[in-house]
């Protein structure tokens, strides 16, 4: 159900705002410091993985060995 006075133009600018906004933000190239940033982070946190993944295969042996 529509009201009367409702324009059905306003909607348009509307969602045409929104998707300009996510555009701007996906589309904005980042910082040379904010690459280096992330990419050091991701790096790390890919580093910090593998050591993980190391203490849990040892923590499965051990547990294999016990039993």
């Amino acid at each position: 159900m529509r009201h009367q006075n409702e324009n059905p133009q306003c909607y348009r600018v509307d969602v045409i705002e929104n998707i300009v906004e996510e555009t701007s933000r996906v589309g904005t190239p980042a910082l040379p410091i904010e690459k280096v940033i992330v990419n050091s982070i991701t790096l790390e946190e890919k580093d910090q993985e593998k050591e993980i993944e190391e203490c849990v295969r040892q923590l499965e042996a051990l547990e294999v060995e016990k039993v």
